[in-house]
């Protein structure tokens, strides 16, 4: 005999949000504070992801404080990830130890909501990537961005963006500054993408040009000779 189980909207771990899930299993609780004149009920799923088949665990909080209160808190375990690492956070173990620690460290306080501890780390990953470029670690951060500018590894309208993120990240630092997670998210894209050019790209393009075989010299035509009678 066949089960039919009931279909909801997850969180699955693997393929994402708003994906179809099978409730494998389900337990309810209801309760309620007489003296405040509050109550709800909290609901725990095991569910079935209908893409991948995963199974992980959802809990449906109602509580009626919320504003409105038929709407719940949902929450699911493995927490779902805000950002998958690059593809080449991996490589980077290869060319260097500490920036590797330093990229997977600042991406797992990033997708466990860790936010000031994720804009530190996002200020650890430029200063590691700038001194791997040949930057004096001494420098204050004008003279490294000046320094990086000179070099051509940081343009021009670059240099704003990445004060932006550095003092972002001296606010988490000396100022207990929180972002936001949209804040977060433009400050994560900065970080990969002045990373990923200047350590990965480059080298890879490098690799590239080498491997690509050369035009042939252009042959010369041969003149055409009138022989005389």
């Amino acid at each position: 005999m066949t089960t039919e189980w009931t279909a909801v909207k997850g969180h699955c771990p693997k393929c994402g949000a708003g994906i179809n899930a099978d409730i494998k299993g389900e337990y309810s609780v209801k309760w309620e504070d007489e003296q405040y004149g509050i109550d709800g009920e909290d609901q725990y799923r095991i569910l079935q992801c209908r893409g991948c088949e995963r199974v992980y665990f959802q809990t449906v909080s109602f509580f009626s404080e919320n504003d409105p209160p038929h709407v719940p808190d949902i929450d699911h375990w493995p927490t779902p990830l805000l950002r998958r690492e690059p593809r080449w956070v991996s490589d980077a173990r290869s060319i260097d130890l500490t920036l590797h620690s330093l990229l997977t460290e600042t991406y797992s306080a990033y997708n466990h909501r860790l936010r000031s501890l994720a804009a530190v780390g996002m200020r650890a990953v430029f200063d590691r990537s700038a001194e791997m470029l040949g930057v004096d670690p001494s420098l204050t951060f004008a003279e490294k961005m000046d320094e990086l500018v000179k070099t051509g590894r940081a343009g021009a309208n670059e240099r704003g963006a990445l004060e932006a993120l550095t003092e972002a990240g001296n606010a988490a630092i000396h100022r207990g500054w929180h972002p936001s997670e949209g804040e977060l998210k433009t400050m994560i894209e900065i970080m990969e993408t002045f990373v990923n050019r200047n350590l990965f790209i480059i080298e890879a393009a490098d690799k590239l040009k080498g491997n690509v075989p050369l035009k042939p010299p252009r042959r010369k035509k041969a003149k055409a000779t009138i022989k005389e009678p």
